[in-house]
Order: C-alpha cells, then structure tokens, then sequence
C-alpha cells in the first residue's frame, strides 16, 4: 500500500491513505494522474488499472537489469504482451528507427523501450530506461482481453482486501471505508468483465 506499507512509511503507521486517492486527487486538480513506483505496491495497483485511474506509470527500475527482470515480465505477461523483438546499437544512439513487420490477431498494443548502457546515474544505481506511450490497435466488435491477466488482477485486489481488512493499522472510518470502497467496486467490475467472457472464477 503507498501508506502503512514497507518502505514508503514507519512501521506500523495507520492506512490513511491509498495510490487511488493519489490519481484521484490528481486528476481533480487538472493534471495527468501518474501511478508512482509502478510495479509496487503491486497489490494496490491492480485495482487502479481495473478503474482506469492511471494516466502514465512512473516505473521504478530494478537495479542494472532495466526492465527484463522478473517484476516487468510478469506485467508484461499479464498484460498481454508476449511479443518482443530486439535492437542493439553497440556506440548508443540519439534516435533510432525499428522497421519490423507484425502479424497482429487481435485487439493489442504495442510500445518501444529502449535502456542505456551508460551509468548508473544517481546514488541509487539506476540506469536510463524509457518506455513509449503504448500504440493501441482496435479491431471492430472485438474487445481485448486476457484471461489470465484478469485472474491475475483478481488475485491483487483480493489480495489488497485481505490485507486492508486483516492486517492494516486501521486509520479513521471514513478513511478506511473509501479505500475498501476502491477495491469492491474494482473487484465487482472486473467479475462482471470476467462473466461477460465467459470465464468462471
């Protein structure tokens, strides 16, 4: 969770907050509601994509391996991006073009990620790494969806549930019905998504 959470507070410090409140308030505010530190806190953000509260991932690097590292992959499994093909330009580059021809089947998306070889470049030890905005490909009557990405998102929010109610220092009542308020709707919408393709759970 992005309060009460490892790393990010004191042990044992109440949940007054969530990364939904965060977007929220951000987008209230009139600006691009970025999901920081993605993937973590992994549980949390599950809901917030089923919602579409992200406008953009701030992604937070593994240390030297950039984004082919297991915590990537997983989401990019999930996601339904399986597809990956490879460029090296041994002395780097300012710009560079892909030229590469894709049979696509379905509803998808497609993105460029590129990673420097050069650093790290802060204390941190992180290297540069980007990652475009996705290019989504619509098909007419058809929806994307993934099977195993939505018992995967399932599995986070009743997992952030489970935690909010069993485990997590309760703050306020009001405070504490609003994040719950989160991962219900969050759970309910993505069952009904689930049922609506036929897959039980």
């Amino acid at each position: 969770m992005s309060a009460a959470g490892p790393d990010e507070s004191y042990l044992g410090d109440p949940l007054w907050t969530s990364l939904a409140d965060w977007l929220d308030a951000c987008r209230k505010r009139g600006g691009l509601a970025v999901t920081a530190h993605f993937p973590y806190p992994i549980a949390e953000v599950g809901a917030d994509i089923v919602l579409g509260k992200s406008d953009a991932l701030e992604i937070y690097p593994d240390f030297g391996t950039g984004f082919d590292n297991p915590r990537f992959m997983h989401w990019y499994h999930a996601l339904n991006c399986d597809y990956r093909l490879s460029h090296e330009e041994p002395n780097g580059a300012h710009q560079l073009k892909l030229h590469e021809q894709l049979q696509v089947p379905g509803p998808a998306w497609i993105a460029a990620r590129c990673l420097s070889t050069l650093g790290p470049t802060t204390d941190w030890h992180f290297k540069v790494l980007a990652h475009t905005s996705p290019v989504y490909l619509d098909v007419p009557g058809q929806e994307v969806f993934s099977a195993p990405a939505a018992a995967f998102l399932m599995t986070l929010i009743e997992g952030a549930e489970t935690w909010v109610n069993n485990l997590a220092t309760p703050s306020d009542p009001e405070s504490m019905a609003r994040i719950r308020q989160t991962y219900r709707e969050a759970r309910q919408r993505l069952h009904h998504k689930m049922h609506a393709h036929g897959l039980a759970h």
